[in-house]
C-alpha cells in the first residue's frame, strides 16, 4: 500500500542541520528497501513530504517514527494513505480511519511521600478566590480581564477547578471543563477538557501533576480525557509530559507561531477513561485563529500574539509582496494603510520573538518579482528581502548594500527607501 508522509520543520535550523547527514542516510536505507517512492522538500523551507510504499498504516508510521528528524524533534509528521485517481495504477482498498492506540481506564497516581493532597477549589471557601484568577503571580497578572471573565463564565457553565496542596499552601492546579465551556476547541461525546495542568517549579519531578490528573479521572466520571499539548520546548502543557500520562496523539498541527526561534506544534491528545469512548474531535481552523482565553497563550491569540507585552521593534511589509498571506494572521497588525498600488501593514516585535519572526516572513515574501519587508527600532534597521537579510541603521549611509542588492533584483530605486517611521511619511516603501 501507498502513503504520503508529510512533514513540517518544528525544530532549529541548527538542529536542522545537526541531523541532516542521519536524515539522509535514512533515506537512502529506505530507498535500498524499495519503500521510497520518491522525497521532497516544500519551497518554502517549511517541510517536506516522503511517498513510501509498505504493507499497512502502521509500517507507515514506523517508516514515519525512525526518521531522524522525527526522532529528534527537528520534524513532525503526519500519515495520509494514497488512493490514485488515474485508470493508468488501480486504487488500492481504502485505509479505515485509525487512532493510535491508548489503553483505556483511569490514571492511577503512583505512591507518593509528599504529603499532598487535591481538592475542588469550591470545597474551601479560602480559595474562593482561586476561581477567577490563575495561581503562578509572578508570570500572570491576577486581575488579568480576559482569564478573569472567561473563569466566571466557564464556572458557570461547568468548570472545576483541582488544587493541588502541600502542607496546605497551593502547588499546582489542573481546569477542567466539558467542551462547550473549555477555552479549547476540543469537541467529542464524554469527553472532558483538560486546559490548564500547572505545578510549582519547587515540585517539579514529584507526583503532584499525576495527582491532578488522577483526581481529575475520579471527579469527572467522564468516557475521555482531552487536552491540547505543545512541543518540549515549551515552558508548559508538554506533549511528552501527558504521554507519560497515557495519553496519546491522535492528531497534530503547526501553528505557524514561534515561541523564540522554535516554531510551536499543537497536539490533539487522549486518554479514555472507558474501553468504548469515542476519541475527541478539534477545530483546526479556531486554532489557528487563535486562544484567547488565557495570557499564558500569547503566541497562540492572533492579533494578540505578543499580548501584555512592549513592541521593542515594529516592522512594515506589503501585503501584495507575500507568497503566503496568511502572515498576517501570526503577525499584532498595528496600522494598515493603502498607497497606490500597495497596502502597507505595520506590526510590533518583541525582541524575544525577533529572529523567528524574521525567518517566517522571509519564508512569506515573493522572490520573483522581489519584495522585501522591513523591521526596526530607534538603533536598528533590519531589511528582509525573500533570500537575503540585511542590518543597518535608520541612518541612509549605512543603507548602501540593501540598495544595491534591490537594485540587482529589479526593484526601482526610488523604492527602495527604508524609512524606519514610513507611516509618519509620504513614501510608499
Amino acid at each position: 500500500m501507498k502513503f504520503v508522509i508529510l512533514k513540517t520543520t518544528v525544530g532549529t535550523r541548527e538542529a536542522y542541520q545537526h541531523h541532516l547527514a542521519a536524515h539522509l542516510a535514512y533515506l537512502e536505507e529506505l530507498r535500498l528497501q524499495n519503500q521510497l517512492l520518491s522525497v521532497g522538500s516544500y519551497d518554502d523551507r517549511s517541510g517536506g513530504l516522503l511517498f513510501v510504499e509498505v504493507s499497512g498504516l502502521e509500517q507507515a508510521l514506523g517508516l514515519a517514527q525512525r526518521d531522524p528528524f522525527v526522532a529528534a524533534g527537528v520534524e513532525s509528521y503526519q500519515v495520509r494513505g494514497w488512493m490514485p485517481t488515474l485508470a493508468s495504477e488501480p486504487a488500492p482498498p481504502a485505509e479505515p480511519a485509525s487512532t493510535p492506540a491508548a489503553s483505556a481506564g483511569p490514571i492511577s497516581p503512583h505512591p507518593s511521600e509528599e504529603s499532598f493532597r487535591v481538592i475542588d477549589a469550591e470545597s474551601d471557601p479560602r480559595f474562593a478566590r482561586i476561581l477567577e484568577t490563575c495561581l503562578p503571580a509572578a508570570e500572570l497578572e491576577r486581575g488579568d480581564p480576559v482569564r478573569s471573565d472567561f473563569l466566571r463564565r466557564a464556572a458557570g457553565r461547568g468548570l472545576k477547578k483541582l488544587l493541588l496542596l502541600h502542607e496546605d499552601k497551593i502547588a499546582g492546579q489542573l481546569e477542567h471543563a466539558p467542551p462547550e465551556a473549555s477555552g479549547l476547541p476540543v469537541s467529542g461525546e464524554g469527553v472532558r477538557v483538560v486546559h490548564c495542568l500547572w505545578v510549582s517549579d519547587a515540585y517539579s519531578g514529584l507526583d503532584g501533576g499525576q495527582l491532578l490528573l488522577a483526581a481529575c479521572s475520579e471527579q469527572t466520571k467522564a468516557a475521555s480525557l482531552a487536552t491540547i499539548a505543545y512541543n518540549a520546548t515549551l515552558p508548559w502543557m508538554s506533549r511528552a509530559y501527558f504521554e507519560r500520562q497515557g495519553f496519546a496523539v491522535i492528531d497534530q498541527a503547526a501553528t505557524g507561531r514561534f515561541y523564540h526561534s522554535t516554531p510551536i506544534v499543537a497536539y490533539l491528545l487522549w486518554h479514555p477513561l472507558l474501553p468504548d469512548a469515542p476519541a475527541p474531535r478539534w477545530d483546526r481552523a479556531q486554532l489557528a485563529e487563535g486562544l484567547a482565553f488565557c495570557p499564558r497563550y500569547p503566541w497562540l491569540a492572533g492579533k494578540r500574539l505578543y499580548w501584555g507585552k512592549d513592541y521593542d521593534y515594529y516592522g512594515v511589509l506589503v501585503t501584495e509582496g507575500l507568497r503566503r498571506p496568511g502572515l498576517l494572521d501570526q503577525l499584532p497588525i498595528l496600522e494598515t494603510r493603502r498607497t497606490e498600488p500597495w497596502t502597507l501593514v505595520k506590526f510590533g516585535l518583541p525582541t524575544a520573538d525577533l529572529n523567528g519572526a524574521l525567518e517566517l516572513i522571509q519564508a512569506s515574501l515573493i522572490a520573483d518579482p522581489t519584495y522585501y519587508a522591513q523591521v526596526y527600532n530607534a538603533e536598528r534597521l533590519i531589511i528582509v528581502y525573500p533570500d537575503r537579510i540585511f542590518h543597518a541603521t535608520p541612518d541612509r549611509a549605512s543603507w548602501a548594500e540593501a540598495v544595491r542588492y534591490g537594485l540587482d533584483k529589479g526593484i526601482p530605486e526610488d523604492e527602495l527607501v527604508f524609512v524606519p517611521n514610513l507611516f509618519d511619511k509620504n513614501f510608499p516603501g
